[in-house]
């Protein structure tokens, strides 16, 4: 789990206020981080991991935050904290973050093609991983990528985005936590996972898992009867090639397909 040890952090060097408001959650997960993530939990294809020595590099290009990203930043600004999480995700040559970024890459591209088809800004993606962290190697790419969809329709203003976050946050299961350690965390690993040079590991779970597949409709085909030949539901085909509730498909067009 990436966020055990930086609570321990945040309970020794943080404020006085957010000591008393975490203290009483920290000390169950001290006691749950002693089974949290191991090295076996590590796909045995990919051998030694995390990887030793691992010293990632900034890419040359940076995407700019978004007015999301934007919003959160604005929210999320205590510097003590930002810097409490940037040294967790940094230790042991950067293990969490290589963590984070292996599972984080199972169901990436899936989460971004979610935002987009709700015309939702780049960040909205990584909203997920956050919602999911404590079970990112298990956990429905579709399904975990469904809670987007409750952030159409928001006028952008900055306090109803950091509103909506709060409010899934309560609705999953990182409800136990603090919402406002919660959103710096979300701040950080925007970045992070943004703004490093970090191994791609999508052919990886793709060749793994099947994330999803393309298929080229044949003469007659219809999504229901691709659906039983995929085990997966008309309403994930429809998600993840942006049909909204259309079922007209045509011979010849190319579908991406979810696999779990």
């Amino acid at each position: 789990m990436y966020f055990y040890k930086m609570q321990l952090r945040l309970i020794k060097f943080h404020k006085f206020s957010l000591f008393l408001f975490c203290l009483a959650l920290s000390f169950v997960m001290f006691s749950q981080d002693q089974t949290s993530h191991s090295p076996t939990s590590s796909p045995t294809s990919l051998g030694q991991f995390p990887i030793l020595n691992f010293n990632p590099e900034l890419k040359s290009s940076l995407r700019a935050p978004d007015h999301w990203e934007l919003a959160i930043n604005v929210a999320a600004d205590n510097k003590e904290v930002q810097s409490l999480i940037m040294t967790f995700y940094r230790e042991n040559n950067y293990a969490e973050l290589q963590w984070l970024n292996l599972w984080h890459a199972r169901c990436a591209d899936i989460w971004s093609e979610i935002a987009d088809s709700y015309h939702l800004p780049i960040s909205a993606s990584f909203i997920p991983v956050m919602l999911e962290r404590n079970n990112l190697e298990l956990c429905s790419c579709i399904d975990s990528g469904s809670v987007l969809k409750e952030f159409v329709g928001l006028d952008n203003e900055s306090t109803e985005v950091i509103a909506k976050l709060k409010d899934v946050f309560q609705k999953s299961e990182q409800k136990n936590e603090t919402f406002m350690v919660w959103l710096h965390e979300l701040r950080i690993i925007i970045r992070l996972l943004e703004n490093f040079e970090l191994p791609e590991y999508t052919n990886y779970w793709a060749n793994n898992t099947g994330i999803k597949k393309s298929h080229t409709v044949l003469k007659g085909e219809t999504l229901y009867r691709l659906s039983v030949l995929y085990h997966v539901r008309v309403e994930d085909i429809q998600l993840l090639n942006e049909l909204g509730n259309s079922t007209v498909i045509s011979e010849g067009q190319s579908l991406f397909i979810p696999v779990e």
